[in-house]
């Protein structure tokens, strides 16, 4: 049995002038495996949807083609021959719309998933992943559920992940590009794939694009319909916890009334990995 417990400073706003730096738990479970068996209860990150990539700007592609949540959870995995089958029993417990009937504090969400590593041709050890996620918004907003696949094929000094999702009202799983759940439901889908290659141990880089669209007769004039992003990094190891890494970064977003805009972004940073 083990435990984890992991915080940060970005739980309120470290970024305008108020520098209000918030602490926020990310991972607080125990972890316990008996045999093929392993059971985790506590926060951390949801069940399907595990991977994303590697990048520096904030949201690892969220509303943009990569799920992404963290919850109270219990889950239960079952380790087969040729495959992994993983079920839990997630709780919202972040209440965004606390100011409007369909808020959804203490909900369950219910998620699944499957993966399998075989060796396909020439890539060992790839990874096939398929997931579904379903939960209930309280009054009159019941609809909410997404499925997510998931694919990793490395070969050598290379490696491209890729994720395709579709659902409804997905907006706390980052899948809705920032659309409030409504009724009749906001559908969207998306997707990323993401391209590492090592040049060398200590020197590697990565390039990736990211894409999710909405649709919904709920859609207002000044909803989000359309939002991409492409990123390309490069990272050097100075130790193997110290990392150097730049990053050149672009978006282009589209709202229904048809106004879009594009932006960009240059990072550098200084990385430890605990």
């Amino acid at each position: 049995m083990k435990g984890v417990i992991e915080i940060d400073f970005a739980g309120g706003d470290n970024i305008s002038s108020s520098s209000q730096a918030g602490l926020q738990i990310r991972h607080a479970y125990i972890e316990t495996s008996i045999d093929k068996y392993n059971f985790i209860a506590g926060q951390t990150n949801m069940i399907i949807s595990q991977t994303d990539p590697f990048m520096l700007n904030g949201g690892y592609l969220g509303h943009c083609g990569n799920l992404f949540g963290r919850f109270p959870q219990l889950r239960f995995t079952r380790k087969f021959d040729a495959f992994k089958i993983e079920a839990g029993l997630l709780k919202q417990t972040t209440d965004l719309r606390s100011d409007i009937p369909q808020t959804h504090t203490g909900k369950f969400r219910y998620q699944l998933r499957l993966s399998a590593e075989p060796d396909i041709f020439i890539f060992k050890k790839t990874l096939l992943a398929i997931g579904a996620d379903i939960g209930d918004y309280s009054r009159d907003i019941k609809k909410s559920n997404a499925v997510a696949a998931e694919m990793i094929l490395p070969y050598k000094n290379f490696k491209i992940s890729t994720e395709y999702f579709f659902g409804e009202n997905t907006l706390d799983l980052l899948g809705s590009i920032r659309v409030l759940p409504a009724n009749p439901p906001i559908k969207s889908r998306g997707g990323y794939a993401n391209i590492f290659y090592a040049i060398k141990p200590e020197l590697f880089c990565n390039t990736g694009i990211g894409y999710t669209k909405n649709k919904g007769a709920a859609l207002t004039i000044t909803d989000y319909t359309d939002n991409r992003q492409m990123y390309f990094n490069t990272a050097y190891k100075l130790t193997s916890a110290l990392l150097l890494i730049g990053e050149v970064f672009n978006s282009e977003s589209k709202i229904k009334a048809g106004l879009k805009w594009n932006s960009n972004r240059y990072q550098f940073s200084v990385l430890y990995l605990f």
